[in-house]
């Protein structure tokens, strides 16, 4: 199978609610590696088996989760831990993840441009610092509106010349 997706550069699965968790981690081992996009939003995954996947993400630049309510935060942090440097974008937009585990990331995301966190209810501020501290000089937007457990004070103090978008 991998022959015939080996030049497979996005793959766009939202909404597709009856995802196999094992089916997709199994898929995403054998394409991973040219993934430039990566949308798995709207989905029932909770992505708790991350760390079954073979294949690391190197030159993924964009991956969305919106909506995605039943992540488990570990696994969203192994398989922060397997995306590569490239990474620009990436949107958690309505999930319920604190970002609590983010100390666990091995991995940083230096190319990051834009954090889209935008009505994550559970979003706490200190997981949210952890993981900007893994960002480099290129984050440039964070939008964090409707994530109420978050003040925009100290993001704008550590990262004066981000953009951000915050509770109002």
């Amino acid at each position: 199978m991998t022959s015939k997706f080996y030049k497979l550069e996005e793959l766009h699965l939202h909404n597709c609610k009856n995802l196999c968790e094992g089916g997709i981690i199994s898929f995403l081992s054998k394409i991973g590696e040219k993934l430039k996009c990566l949308d798995l939003g709207s989905n029932n995954l909770t992505l708790s088996n991350t760390d079954l996947m073979t294949s690391r993400f190197p030159e993924l630049e964009e991956f969305l989760l919106i909506s995605c309510v039943n992540l488990s935060e570990t696994g969203v942090i192994t398989f922060f831990n397997k995306i590569g440097e490239s990474l620009k974008s990436l949107d958690l937009t309505s999930t319920n993840l604190s970002l609590s585990h983010v100390h666990l990331m091995t991995s940083s995301f230096p190319q990051l441009e834009d954090l889209i966190l935008h009505d994550c209810p559970n979003l706490q501020e200190e997981g949210l610092i952890s993981l900007l501290n893994k960002t480099g000089n290129r984050l440039t937007y964070v939008d964090i509106y409707l994530s109420e457990g978050v003040s925009g004070d100290i993001i704008r103090d550590l990262f004066p010349g981000v953009t951000l978008d915050v509770f109002a």
